[in-house]
C-alpha cells in the first residue's frame, strides 16, 4: 500500500459537493489520530470480512474500542452513559468521512445508517498510524476541493500565505459551504475550515489556521 494506491482509489469516484450537498465529508472530530483510531476499531470489528454490516454504536461499544480509545485519548469509558454525546460525534463523524471517501459503503435503514467495508486494504493502511492517516486525508481533502471546483482560493493561499489570502480562502470556504450544504452557521463553518486547511498546510509545509 502506497501513495499511488490512495490516488487510484480517489480517482475512481466523484466527490463533488455541489452534486451531493453532503455536509459531513469532513468534520470537527476528523483529525488524523482519531481517523486512524476509528479505522483501527472498524478493521478489528470486521476481522477482514467485508460483508459484515455495522452501525456507529456497534463500533463504539465493541470490546476493542472500549479498551483502545480511553487508553489513547484519555477519555471516559465508552459505556459511560454520561459520555454518550461526546462519543456519538467521536465515532460518528470519522465514520461519515470514511463513508464519503468510499472506504465504507453507507446504507440508510429507517432513521439509522449501516456500513460495511468497501476498501479494506486502504482502511488498514490508515489504521496503522497517524502518518498514514495524514497522507490519506491530504489527498482526500484536495480531491474533494478539486472535484467541487473549490480549490482555486486554496492555491492562492498556498502560493502566497499572507493574511489577505488567508481571509480570502476562509471567506470562500464559508460561502461555498453555506451555498452547497445544509450548514449555514459561521461557527460550524469555522470548525470544519480548520480541519480542511490545516492538513493541506501541513503537507505544503506552510501556515495553517
Amino acid at each position: 500500500m502506497n501513495e499511488q494506491a490512495i490516488l487510484r482509489h480517489l480517482s475512481q469516484h466523484n466527490f463533488d459537493i455541489r452534486q451531493s450537498a453532503y455536509s459531513r465529508w469532513i468534520d470537527q472530530k476528523c483529525t488524523p489520530d482519531v481517523i486512524s483510531a476509528i479505522a483501527d476499531c472498524i478493521v478489528n470489528y470486521c476481522q477482514d470480512d467485508t460483508n459484515i454490516y455495522f452501525g456507529v454504536r456497534d463500533i463504539w461499544t465493541s470490546d476493542y474500542s472500549i479498551n483502545l480509545i480511553p487508553d489513547i485519548f484519555r477519555k471516559p469509558n465508552p459505556m459511560d452513559p454520561n459520555s454518550r454525546n461526546e462519543y456519538d460525534k467521536f465515532f460518528g463523524q470519522p465514520i461519515k468521512l470514511l463513508a464519503y471517501s468510499k472506504l465504507l459503503t453507507e446504507q440508510r435503514h429507517g432513521r439509522a445508517y449501516r456500513y460495511n467495508v468497501y476498501n479494506l486494504n486502504l482502511l488498514k493502511f490508515i489504521a496503522t498510524n497517524d502518518r498514514n492517516a495524514i497522507l490519506f486525508l491530504n489527498h482526500y481533502i484536495k480531491r474533494v476541493l478539486i472535484d467541487s471546483n473549490w480549490y482555486a482560493p486554496f492555491e492562492i493561499f498556498f502560493e502566497n500565505p499572507i493574511q489577505a489570502n488567508y481571509s480570502l480562502v476562509r471567506r470562500s470556504f464559508f460561502r461555498y459551504t453555506k451555498d452547497f450544504t445544509p450548514i449555514n452557521g459561521d461557527l460550524e463553518c469555522g470548525r470544519i475550515f480548520t480541519k480542511v486547511l490545516n492538513i493541506q498546510s501541513y503537507k505544503q509545509r506552510t501556515y495553517g489556521t
